[in-house]
């Protein structure tokens, strides 16, 4: 839960700006918080950093493009 509140701001300036320059600074900046979290829960849990993964490499930017390019393929 804390995950979806700590990254809502970021997902939502990525869709509200529009530009392409948005959404890459959108996505690297979910991107960081994704790696600090997986970071804390490997931490908390004892584990050695690089432990649990989220999501795989690419993910984060798959995910929040996919509406990007559906939209654009409408467009045509």
């Amino acid at each position: 839960m804390q995950f979806g509140m700590a990254t809502h701001d970021v997902v939502a300036k990525a869709f509200a700006g529009g530009s392409d320059a948005d959404m890459d600074i959108a996505i690297e900046t979910l991107e960081k918080r994704v790696r600090l979290y997986e970071i804390a829960l490997d931490r908390i849990l004892g584990l050695p950093d690089g432990s649990i993964r989220i999501g795989e490499p690419g993910y984060v930017r798959a995910v929040m493009t996919a509406r990007r390019r559906t939209n654009a393929g409408k467009a045509r």
